[in-house]
């Protein structure tokens, strides 16, 4: 992977050839930029260094195959997004490169937007397959022959996967991208992907927490579970993620932004807290937010607990699960799922806590936008409006208020 980074007052390559590390320094960024493309380009043809080789020289060009343009993608990744996304990205390409097989589609060059479409209608016959192989899967459960219910989860004419429209919309914003840095070393002179189009997705209807089923939910995670371990009572202590959802419920933040928090970040003097998180590239973003009475006191009484008993690497931590390691999101959404099932709920999510608050916010500041855009951390308006979802009593009142100011008269 290689990587330029200056040390020293000069530009440094470090990357790895033939097992080996090197780092060749150069005086201008550029010029580590250009060795960095002419590096890329030789190991897509498979030898060592090109001496004297221009870029743009067309055999050099058309020798860049699919796999090895591939390979490349992954060398510009950023050591962050490719222990975080690698491993699905890899599934993506395997799923281009096995098509290009098929048809015969050896070089960059080869692929066009026709076969970009051929491909996302594979994908979505693959999804149709998924949806009819769940229908008789069902009807295959509700038989009372024993022998029909055996066959549940057998595949039906062809073995599918389950790929939603906005699964294979993912699938080629990745294609997308990587098809654009083929274009940049010039191994094409035109995206396939500039005028493909994405498939029509399903409208996600996100429910939004009510107060009161936030405090339950609340008070569930305080309260833990109690269940049976091969017949011995057992206890699991959720305390840690009542915290995090009680912390969500009043500031809006994103969970990672909770997960992410640490006692050096907050300004108790000034009463605000810095709230961070990674996005896109990776690049670190931060945030200023504002903190209320309520949310100082927990803020405060937290840390003092967590200073008694945290020792450590994660001492710095605002939240800990209860042996003492950072919360994930993936933690705090697996415990939800145990009480909305425990509170007979459906519908609900985690990141419904940060829409709720926006809700909330809105309908408090009115037709002021700007201070909710503010609070929500949000760069766009229409982001913030996208997650505002206007209750049926606050539309009720808005229409009441309107019939007051207005000099209809009534036919009572």
């Amino acid at each position: 992977m290689a990587k330029i980074v200056k040390r020293k007052g000069r530009w440094v390559c470090d990357h790895y050839r033939n097992g080996k590390r090197a780092r060749p320094t150069f005086e201008t960024r550029a010029e580590a930029e250009d060795f960095k493309r002419e590096l890329l380009l030789s190991k897509s043809v498979g030898g060592g260094k090109l001496e004297g080789t221009s870029i743009a020289a067309s055999n050099v060009i058309k020798s860049m195959t699919l796999v090895n343009a591939v390979n490349n993608y992954y060398e510009l990744e950023t050591l962050s997004k490719a222990e975080k996304s690698r491993p699905q990205e890899q599934k993506w390409f395997e799923i281009l490169i096995e098509f290009a097989e098929r048809n015969n589609l050896k070089f960059v060059h080869d692929i066009k937007l026709l076969h970009l479409q051929k491909l996302q209608k594979e994908l979505q016959a693959k999804n149709r397959v998924e949806e009819r192989q769940r229908f008789i899967d069902k009807r295959r459960a509700k038989s009372k022959n024993p022998a029909v219910r055996k066959l549940v989860g057998t595949p039906i004419k062809m073995e599918s996967g389950s790929l939603t429209n906005s699964a294979i919309n993912r699938f080629f914003n990745t294609y997308r991208d990587f098809f654009t840095k083929c274009v940049q070393w010039e191994a094409i002179a035109k995206s396939p992907t500039e005028h493909l189009e994405n498939l029509e997705e399903a409208p996600r209807i996100r429910k939004i927490w009510e107060d009161e089923k936030i405090n339950q939910a609340i008070e569930k995670a305080y309260e833990g579970f109690h269940w049976s371990n091969n017949g011995k009572p057992s206890f699991t202590d959720t305390a840690w993620a009542g915290d995090v959802y009680y912390f969500l419920a009043w500031t809006g933040c994103r969970p990672i932004e909770a997960c992410n928090l640490r006692i050096p970040e907050i300004d108790f003097e000034r009463n605000f807290f810095w709230a961070t998180t990674r996005k896109g590239t990776g690049k670190l973003k931060r945030r200023m937010v504002p903190m209320i009475p309520e949310v100082a006191n927990f803020l405060s009484k937290k840390i003092a607990e967590n200073k008694r008993r945290v020792i450590g690497i994660h001492a710095d931590r605002v939240f800990l699960t209860r042996v003492n390691t950072p919360v994930t999101t993936n933690a705090l959404d697996r415990v939800l799922a145990r009480i909305i099932k425990a509170l007979g709920l459906q519908g609900y999510e985690l990141y419904g806590f940060r829409h709720s608050f926006v809700t909330a916010t809105g309908d408090v500041e009115g037709g002021n936008l700007e201070h909710t855009r503010q609070l929500a951390g949000h760069s766009n308006l229409s982001t913030t409006q996208g997650y505002m979802h206007p209750r049926v009593e606050r539309i009720r009142e808005a229409a009441l208020r309107t019939a007051k100011v207005r000099g209809l008269k009534s036919r009572e």
